[in-house]
């Protein structure tokens, strides 16, 4: 999950913005899954996999569509009351991080799991087996191409 922010409106207000935003430097804010194993398994339960009769689980898209406004008004809080890129971008990264985990460890919104998967488990948690997918949520951040944030071990 990768959050990008674009300026839309009227001249005057698109100039202001402009202008705020050259005071800090520019930035990204990602989170998400950085390692093959669980980043392949993201997305298998993102998107499903009917030869393997894996409904979709859309958590990412699910957490993308609750959050991304809080994130974005909170980025511009931070960045208003004078935090730099890197402290304000490192934050809502952490919150993206921690909105991806609430979602998988919640995860009761999603299709439930097959009988057979239920008695292999032992319970019915969608998006939960070994906490593995939990624990790999991670976030990085970038000032222009400097790597800052954490996300591979």
């Amino acid at each position: 999950m990768r959050l990008n922010i674009e300026f839309t409106g009227d001249e005057m207000l698109h100039a202001e913005l402009t202008n705020l935003v050259r005071k800090w430097k520019p930035g990204v804010a990602e989170a998400g899954f950085f390692q093959q194993k669980q980043a392949t398994v993201a997305n298998v339960l993102e998107y499903g996999a009917p030869a393997a009769r894996i409904p979709p689980r859309p958590f990412m898209r699910l957490t993308t569509a609750k959050y991304a406004d809080v994130w974005i008004n909170f980025l511009g809080k931070r960045l208003d009351k004078g935090d730099d890129s890197k402290d304000a971008l490192t934050v809502v990264a952490e919150m993206m991080r921690l909105a991806i985990a609430r979602t998988v460890f919640a995860g009761k919104q999603f299709t439930k799991n097959a009988d057979r998967t239920v008695a292999r488990k032992g319970f019915d948690r969608p998006l939960w087996e070994t906490g593995g997918m939990f624990h790999a949520v991670a976030y990085r951040v970038y000032i222009g191409k400097r790597y800052l944030g954490r996300g591979e071990e």
